[in-house]
């Protein structure tokens, strides 16, 4: 029996304001959890906010970048929470004295502080630099008490904080030889904590006890950035002597995150497609080993904000455990429960205060703001982090008629059962008719090709899914494969007939396997339709707001502008492209075309060779990482070579995919399709 879970509510307001208001009873509630003794002067009650974004999130690039136009912007919840954590340094109302808050960017994407300045395919597949981040957010905790003390002074600066991320690696993780002592994790904080408490010993002689009552962490994240929130609450638990740090009680107040995956090393879904034991590839590698267990003695409150309509078999859920814990089911995909999507993607939401994922930041703000995080009120808000909170009316309506016909209780299995049944039967209302969804047509308004060619292709894998499933339903294998052809033994699947159905359900197919009761319970709805009509209005959400993670997630090509130029470079480091990719001959032929661009490339090559020159002449680190920083590409170089490139299909597949993926799928996208439900971690 899985954990109890609870259902999204059943009804939202038709505007933040609204949504966000404080009941007479919440008040009270705010004022017990903000509520201390009164402090002497030379007291200091120190909040820090801890926000991990999700796998390739990052706010310079999603949002900073972007500040002069919001239909550009695709920033995720974290960053929303983020900007709205009080902070010593904060503007107006969203400073306070001895608040202290930081932004930890998503696994994947540019984090100076660990020295990655370019994005990184490692990040994104595998979580690579994961710990890095933690290490950094558990360094920032030390910063704060040292800042409270010394008048803004940080412990560390970025590039000691760089050090010792470096550090940590070499004394506890690097095996010893001979009689040397190695560091375990709690020694190796506790050594840090000395040096904490020798900086601010002399300050504390100078004050009258007591000088800090309490040192109160919050933590949020999500996707990769929750499990990493996690991750650091039980390395939080390991600098801790007797609940506190340098004397000063402290504890995690609060932990907030959205849709815990993992997939930290090899993913879940190798043990599903390759000969692997799930306890060797489940995701749950080095530092996500622990987030399995209950969560640490440290933290007061957790809540976690779980998806319903996420399928992808890359992306399962980790879900959370402890005491004081709370799990809500959110209608929606992994991004619509975090945050991520821009306005327009996908032909949905088309402003942003009709993004689907703005109904949970609303809930996980109150539900922060109550537990006594330090967070700007919505009516105390400037007008840009307001805009950043806003819900439309249309998004309420889609949401009340969604949920009217949407679960209210049961356990998460149930729950998913009931949101899915509701899902697959919007599938059934445009089977093989995508092209005239509203979503489709929104994007050719909008003229946004790839997004159209991705979401009516993997309509059409899963017509061909429901054709393979309709024949194994009645185990009609007469000795021919999926597409017809007489075989002998098992079929050798070839992969110019991909495009006719999902790899998993050609594999099981080719197996002979009998349907499950998921694929049972899906066909049905999905071929047949609802055998009644649903209560409610469940369709204006899920065509206009619920996204396809399925359909826009690429497991090959080029997933972001700056692979786009990164990719150029590449190409013009070696003379050209291959004449077996007539993919990137095409990009290769506009580029010949654009002087201005080859100037771009041009300036990149010769940093490049400088950096090689600096590394034989034996210059210092920072010298060559000061010309790895200043190789990489700006947002303007990046959007201008990224234009190069023409809409990516299935047919660009075999030229652009890793051969590693070809156990997975042999299209662009991941080859689990719509019949395989997310796999769960309990």
């Amino acid at each position: 029996m899985s954990a109890s879970i609870q259902a999204a509510p059943l009804h939202i307001a038709s505007t933040t304001a609204e949504e966000t208001v404080l009941t007479h009873e919440q008040l009270i509630e705010l004022a017990a959890a903000t509520y201390c003794r009164k402090l002497a002067p030379c007291d200091k009650n120190i909040k820090v906010g801890i926000f991990f974004d999700g796998t390739n999130n990052n706010r310079q690039r999603d949002k900073l970048d972007h500040l002069n136009d919001r239909q550009q912007q695709y920033h995720s919840n974290i960053v929303r929470l983020y900007e709205s954590h009080k902070d010593i340094q904060g503007d107006g109302t969203a400073q306070a004295d001895d608040c202290y808050s930081y932004y930890v960017p998503g696994v994947g994407t540019r984090f100076p502080e660990g020295r990655e300045y370019r994005e990184s395919q490692d990040g994104k597949a595998m979580a690579k630099g994961g710990q890095a981040r933690i290490l950094f957010a558990l360094l920032q905790v030390y910063n704060s008490i040292h800042r409270a003390f010394n008048d803004g002074r940080f412990m560390f600066n970025e590039d000691e904080l760089t050090y010792y991320i470096k550090k940590y690696v070499t004394d506890v993780e690097t095996p010893k030889s001979g009689d040397e002592q190695r560091y375990t994790r709690p020694s190796w904080f506790a050594e840090l904590t000395e040096q904490l408490d020798k900086k601010i010993a002399d300050k504390r002689k100078l004050l009258p006890l007591p000088h800090l009552p309490s040192l109160k962490v919050s933590v949020f994240g999500f996707s990769r950035g929750a499990v990493q929130a996690r991750a650091f609450c039980y390395w939080f638990q390991d600098m801790l002597k007797d609940g506190a740090i340098a004397g000063i009680p402290a504890s995690i107040s609060f932990l907030g995150v959205f849709d815990s995956v993992a997939t930290v090393g090899l993913s879940h879904s190798a043990a599903i497609t390759l000969p692997l034991p799930s306890f060797w590839a489940d995701g749950h590698y080095a530092w996500a080993k622990e987030v399995k267990k209950p969560l640490p003695a440290c933290v007061q409150k957790g809540v976690h904000f779980v998806a319903a309509h996420e399928q992808r078999m890359n992306f399962p859920l980790t879900r959370m455990s402890g005491s004081n814990v709370t799990e809500v089911l959110y209608p929606g995909v992994h991004s619509d429960v975090g945050g991520g999507y821009g306005c327009r993607d996908q032909g949905r939401a088309m402003a942003p205060e009709n993004l689907l994922s703005q109904v949970p930041l609303l809930h996980m703000f109150k539900t922060a703001l109550l537990a006594g995080v330090p967070l700007v009120q919505y009516d105390s808000m400037s007008g840009d982090l307001q805009a950043d909170f806003n819900i439309s009316s249309k998004l309420a309506d889609a949401w009340n008629g969604y949920m009217a016909a949407a679960p209210t209780g049961g356990s998460h299995q149930e729950q998913m059962h009931q949101h899915m049944r509701l899902y697959y039967g919007f599938r059934h209302k445009w089977l093989g008719n995508m092209e005239k969804s509203p979503g489709v047509q929104n994007c050719h308004q909008d003229q946004n090709t790839q997004d159209a060619e991705d979401l009516v292709t993997y309509d059409k894998l899963l017509c061909g899914d429901v054709e393979l499933l309709s024949k194994r339903k009645f185990e009609k294998f007469p000795g021919k494969d999926a597409f017809g052809e007489v075989t002998e033994g098992p079929l050798q699947l070839r992969q110019d007939k991909a495009s006719l159905g999902n790899f998993w359900q050609l594999t099981q197919y080719d197996q002979k396997r009998s349907l499950n009761a998921w694929e049972a319970f899906a066909l049905g709805i999905v071929k047949d339709g609802f055998p009644a009509e649903p209560q409610g209005q469940p369709f204006p959400l899920l065509e206009l707001h619920v996204h396809d993670s399925l359909a826009g997630f690429w497991m090959a090509g080029y997933l972001s502008a700056e692979e786009k130029a990164e990719g150029v470079l590449k190409m013009a480091n070696e003379g050209g492209p291959s004449k077996d990719s007539p993919y990137n001959q095409e990009v290769w032929k506009k580029y010949q075309d654009r002087p201005d661009l080859q100037k771009i490339i041009q300036n990149k090559q010769d940093l490049q060779k400088a950096k090689s020159t600096a590394l034989v002449r034996g210059q210092t680190v920072s010298d060559m990482e000061d010309l790895d920083r200043q190789s990489s590409f700006t947002p303007e170089e990046q959007a201008q070579l990224a234009a190069l490139y023409p809409i990516q299909t299935d047919a660009n597949a075999p030229e652009l995919r890793n051969k590693m993926i070809t156990t997975q799928t042999w299209t662009l996208r991941e080859g689990g399709g719509y019949f395989y439900p997310r796999y769960v971690f309990e």
